[in-house]
């Protein structure tokens, strides 16, 4: 009798505890329900985005100059500061003229020389011939006669010529800016001696146009430049990183962009115009 109230009380207290964590087990679930929020869900729309790629470029000048003199002689005169804007045609170095002078003066003597043979000898075929018609004189003395006039005449020509040498190496000794653009700092100095197409004077770089090269790597090249050409116009940014009042250019503004491939890598080659401060 006493087994059979233990077997029922436990029985009893197992099918208690069964409900309670039934109970407490559904409280959750309500309360996780009860907390849900709506979510809002809507189309992804399209739109065309401009693709943008930064590279670091290596500006150069279009147009660069190793100013050397044509002819050879000692600098008198240096004309120009470092950094100096020039233009085509001003005079940057004077060589001492007086060797060049001297020289002009004398193929000066020598042509009106030539020129007073050329006119003797004029006469003198003139009176050959004169006297050609009365037999007083021979047919050959009046070819030398000739002959003699057609060598002076080509005197006459080579010191002209020459003449005319001396007076370009003249214009010579002043050695002048072939372009306009920014000159470098004077290489030879008052007082040095410069031999004819050897000695550098100075460097000239042009200013109003300039390269920008710069490399892409293979993979953005042929995913995204692939299908340009040299023959089309392309729009690239350019931003300026000096700060104004400085002496160096403000702003670039670019005009063209040329493509060219080079030894399988690819270069841009952009004409820049640059607006001075």
């Amino acid at each position: 009798m006493k087994k059979s109230l233990v077997t029922i009380a436990i029985l009893g207290c197992l099918a208690y505890l069964t409900g309670c964590s039934e109970s407490h087990a559904e409280a959750p679930a309500q309360s996780v329900q009860a907390f849900k929020q709506p979510i809002d869900v809507t189309a992804v729309k399209a739109y065309p985005v401009q693709p943008w790629f930064t590279y670091t470029s290596r500006l150069e000048a279009v147009e660069f100059v190793q100013l050397r003199p044509r002819v050879s002689g000692n600098i008198a005169a240096v004309n120009f500061k470092e950094g100096q804007q020039v233009s085509e045609g001003d005079v940057l170095f004077t060589l001492d003229k007086r060797p060049f002078m001297v020289k002009v003066a004398e193929l000066d003597a020598l042509l009106a020389s030539a020129k007073a043979q050329l006119s003797q000898a004029e006469r003198d075929v003139k009176r050959a011939a004169r006297l050609l018609k009365t037999k007083s004189i021979s047919q050959e003395e009046v070819e030398q006669r000739r002959s003699l006039l057609d060598q002076h005449r080509a005197n006459v020509m080579a010191t002209q010529a020459k003449l005319d040498a001396a007076k370009l190496d003249l214009t010579y000794s002043e050695v002048k800016a072939p372009i306009n653009g920014i000159v470098s700092r004077a290489e030879m100095t008052t007082g040095n001696t410069v031999q004819a197409g050897t000695s550098v004077l100075t460097h000239l770089v042009s200013n109003d146009f300039v390269y920008a090269y710069f490399d892409i790597n293979e993979r953005t090249w042929h995913k995204q430049f692939n299908q340009l050409r040299g023959n089309k116009q392309t729009q690239v940014g350019c931003k300026c990183l000096v700060s104004k009042g400085s002496s160096m250019v403000e702003s670039l503004i670019l005009l063209i962009i040329i493509l060219t491939v080079r030894q399988g890598h690819c270069v841009y080659e952009r004409s820049l115009r640059q607006r001075n401060n």
